[in-house]
């Protein structure tokens, strides 16, 4: 419903970003989390979490990737 009611008006244009207040709050709290989690390390974590259930649990490739 919501894709259709888009799809009628008109095209995104890149400027909504920071000209509508409730977009410019959207970008600027989703850029935030996403430097914070790159503060955080938490991005690294998540990356190598399998490689070391890998080695310190001797579980397959799969398993450690579920």
């Amino acid at each position: 419903m919501t894709v259709d009611n888009e799809a009628i008006g008109e095209k995104f244009r890149f400027g909504e970003l920071v000209e509508i207040p409730k977009n410019l709050r959207r970008l600027i709290l989703s850029c935030g989390i996403m430097i914070l989690q790159k503060f955080t390390g938490s991005n690294m974590i998540n990356y190598y979490k399998p490689i070391v259930y890998q080695n310190t649990m001797n579980l397959t490739k799969n398993t450690s990737l579920i």
